[in-house]
């Protein structure tokens, strides 16, 4: 579990550098999204050895996003609101991103696997 949280705040931090020049950084975005769901898939097949609590934390995280997700399916052409879209294309996946890994550091704390 510790390599799999050290994977991802490597990740997230090329990210967070990338975000310097704008459209790279929405492309790392894309890497690490994948990386994070994929993580997240990992963690479903220890869900039973996982503490009630982050089982409750990792299912918020797949509501977060799977409603992240939907919301894709809105027409943002009619919205031509810079903030909007600012918030919906980098701030909304950063946080979220930010809760998966305080969701590995608090699995990795607490499980030796």
């Amino acid at each position: 579990m510790k390599t799999l949280g050290f994977i991802n705040k490597i990740v997230f931090s090329i990210t967070i550098t990338l975000y310097l020049t704008v459209i790279l950084g929405l492309y790392a975005q894309i890497v690490l999204s994948i990386v994070q769901v994929l993580s997240s898939f990992s963690l479903i097949i220890i869900w039973k050895a996982l503490q009630k609590r982050q089982q409750r934390m990792l299912f918020f995280y797949w509501a977060l996003v799977t409603s992240y997700g939907l919301c894709w399916l809105i027409d943002w052409n009619s919205l031509e609101n810079t903030m909007i879209f600012f918030t919906g294309l980098i701030i909304v996946p950063l946080s979220i991103a930010v809760y998966f890994i305080i969701l590995l550091n608090k699995i990795s704390q607490t499980n030796t696997f």
